[in-house]
C-alpha cells in the first residue's frame, strides 16, 4: 500500500536506526514535486542508484513560494504521487522552509540535488549542504534530462501571450542577473515621505435596506486593521533595503502611535510630525464576505486641509537638512493635505533621486496629478491617473505616455494597468509592455503601492525598464492574493516567484 510509505519524521527516524544496523545506505531527496513528470522520475532513479533506502521529503504547502497559485497540488496529493513510485521507499511532508532540520535529525548518508544547485547562489541549499557535511554525509548531484515543473505549469496555466513574453525574457536575461539586481538595492539609504493611512476592514454581510429607512444595514462578523499609505510602502521597501526612514504626519488626537509602532518593520526609523486639529488618517471599509470580498462602502476620518505655515516651515527646515543624505526619496502623495507646493519645491531641489507616486481618489477629487512635480526621476501611476494628466480617456496608452514624457521632466515612468499588467518607459527610450501574471485577485487594493515601493530602488539602480515591469508585476501578483495591506511583500518570495516564471 502506498499509504504505508507516507510517514512522520519521528516514525522514520525510528526506522533509520534499524536500517543503519543492517548497513543500509540512506538517500534523501527534497523538493516540491508539484507536477510529477519524467524529469523527476529520472532524478529519483539516479538518486536511488547511490544507495539502498530512498526517502523523499516534500516541502509543505505553506512554504512553497513559487507564485500565488502554487502549489497546484496539496502536500497530501503530492505525497501520494511519490509514494506510488516503486523506487521510493518513504515519503514525508517537511513543515519547514528548508530541509536543514530534517537533515540534522535523519543524518542521511547521501543527499541528492540536481546539477543546477552545484554552482548557483541559493542560500537555502548552502545551509542544507553544510548540514549534510556536518552530519557526516555527502552531497551528490544528478545531471539527468531537464524537465522543469514550473516551466510545464507556466505553459499550461498562462495565456499564449504570457508564455511568449516569458520565453522572450528568458532569452534576454538570466535569473541570476535579476537576483543580483534585486540584492544590490539593499545598499541604499531611503526616505519615504507622504500620507500615512490606517486601513480598518469590517467583514460581514449586507442585509439590505432597512424597512422604514433609506439606510443600508450591514452585519459585522469581524474586523482587521492594517497600516497603509506611506506606512505600508515603507514596509515593502524595508524588506529590500537595509536603511529606511519614514517622514509623515500623524494627528494631534487619535494618534494611533502604538499601532503604528507595532505595524512598521523594525528597520524603519520614524520621523513624525503632528497635524493640528486632526486625527491620524483612518479609512474604514465595509466588505461583503459572501460575494468575493466586495467593498460595499467606505468611511474616512481625516483632515485633508492644507498644512498651516508653522508646521510647513518646521518640516521644510528638516527636509533641507536631511534630504541630501538619502540615495533616493520615495514620495507617497495621496492628496490628503501633507505634500504641499512648498514641499514639492524642496523635494525637487534637494533630493538626489526623486520617486513620485500621485494617487487620485474620492478625497482629492482628481486634483492630484504627477505633472505638479517639476522633476521626477521615477514616476509610478495607474491608467486612470495617466488619463487624468492627459485630460482624456479615449487616446491610446502609448500616445498618452509619450505626451506625459515629452511635456514633463519625467525620466522614467511605470503605468500600472491592473489585469493588463503594466507599461514602462525611459525618456527617449523604448516602451515595454509586461503582462499580468495572475488575474485572480482577492483584493487589488495595495498592489500598486507594493509595485511602486519595491521598483523605486530598482529604478535608482538603473536596471532596464522591461525588468522593472517584470519585477513589478511579480510583486503585484503576490500582493493581490491578500486583503488590502495585509501583506508585506518580501525579497525571498519575489525571487522565488521570478525563478518559477523563468524556468
Amino acid at each position: 500500500m502506498t499509504s504505508n510509505k507516507i510517514i512522520s519524521e519521528k516514525k522514520l527516524n525510528n526506522l533509520i536506526v534499524n536500517f543503519r544496523e543492517g548497513r543500509k545506505k540512506i538517500i534523501l531527496c527534497h523538493g516540491v514535486f508539484d507536477l510529477l513528470h519524467i524529469g523527476h522520475i529520472k532524478y529519483l532513479e539516479k538518486s536511488k542508484s547511490f544507495g539502498d533506502i530512498l526517502i523523499v521529503s516534500l516541502t509543505a504547502d505553506t512554504y512553497v513560494n513559487k507564485g500565488p497559485d502554487r502549489p497546484i497540488f496539496t502536500s497530501d496529493l503530492r505525497a501520494q504521487a511519490l509514494a506510488a513510485l516503486e523506487i521510493v521507499n518513504y515519503v514525508l511532508v517537511n513543515n519547514n522552509p528548508t530541509a536543514v532540520d530534517l537533515i540534522k535529525v535523519l543524518k542521511p548518508d547521501i543527499y541528492v540535488k540536481d546539477i543546477e544547485y552545484k554552482h548557483n547562489n541559493d542560500n537555502r541549499f548552502k545551509k542544507e549542504y553544510e548540514a549534510v557535511i556536518s552530519s557526516g554525509g555527502v552531497v551528490e548531484f544528478t545531471n539527468e534530462a531537464k524537465f522543469e515543473s514550473s516551466n510545464i505549469i507556466n505553459k499550461i496555466s498562462y495565456e499564449p501571450h504570457v508564455v511568449k513574453y516569458l520565453e522572450k525574457l528568458k532569452n534576454k536575461y538570466t535569473i541570476d542577473g535579476i537576483i543580483n539586481y534585486i540584492n544590490n538595492t539593499s545598499k541604499y539609504k531611503v526616505l519615504v515621505i507622504g500620507d500615512l493611512i490606517i486601513d480598518e476592514y469590517y467583514f460581514g454581510n449586507h442585509l439590505g435596506k432597512m424597512r422604514r429607512e433609506s439606510i443600508a444595514e450591514f452585519m459585522v462578523d469581524y474586523s482587521e486593521k492594517y497600516i497603509g499609505g506611506s506606512g505600508i510602502i515603507s514596509n515593502h521597501v524595508s524588506s529590500f533595503v537595509n536603511e529606511v526612514d519614514l517622514l509623515t504626519l500623524i494627528g494631534d488626537r487619535e494618534q494611533q502611535k502604538s499601532f503604528i509602532n507595532k505595524n512598521l518593520n523594525k528597520n524603519i526609523n520614524q520621523i513624525l510630525f503632528e497635524k493640528k486639529d486632526s486625527p491620524t488618517s483612518l479609512k474604514k471599509r465595509y466588505v461583503e464576505e459572501n460575494v468575493g470580498y466586495r467593498n460595499l462602502f467606505k468611511v474616512s476620518h481625516m483632515n485633508d486641509r492644507e498644512l498651516d505655515n508653522k508646521t510647513t516651515q518646521k518640516i521644510n527646515s528638516k527636509l533641507k537638512k536631511i534630504l541630501p543624505k538619502y540615495d533616493l526619496v520615495i514620495v507617497v502623495d495621496f492628496g490628503h493635505g501633507m505634500i504641499n507646493q512648498s514641499f514639492i519645491e524642496t523635494l525637487t531641489k534637494y533630493s538626489n533621486y526623486l520617486c513620485v507616486n500621485t494617487q487620485i481618489n474620492t478625497e482629492n477629487k482628481g486634483y492630484n496629478t504627477i505633472d505638479k512635480y517639476p522633476r521626477v526621476d521615477y514616476g509610478c501611476i495607474n491608467k486612470d491617473e495617466l488619463c487624468l494628466v492627459n485630460k482624456t480617456k479615449y487616446e491610446k496608452s502609448h500616445i498618452m505616455i509619450s505626451n506625459i514624457m515629452n511635456n514633463n521632466t519625467i525620466y522614467k515612468l511605470a503605468v500600472t494597468q491592473g489585469y493588463n499588467g503594466c507599461t514602462t518607459i525611459e525618456k527617449n527610450g523604448e516602451i515595454f509592455e509586461t503582462p499580468a501574471f495572475t488575474t485572480d485577485a482577492l483584493d487589488s487594493l495595495g498592489a500598486g503601492d507594493a509595485f511602486y515601493g519595491i521598483t523605486s530602488p530598482l529604478a535608482k539602480l538603473n536596471i532596464p525598464m522591461d525588468l522593472i515591469g517584470f519585477i513589478g508585476c511579480v510583486v503585484g501578483a503576490i500582493n493581490i492574493k491578500y486583503v488590502g495591506n495585509q501583506k508585506i511583500v518580501n525579497k525571498a518570495e519575489v525571487i522565488q516567484y521570478a525563478q518559477s516564471l523563468l524556468k
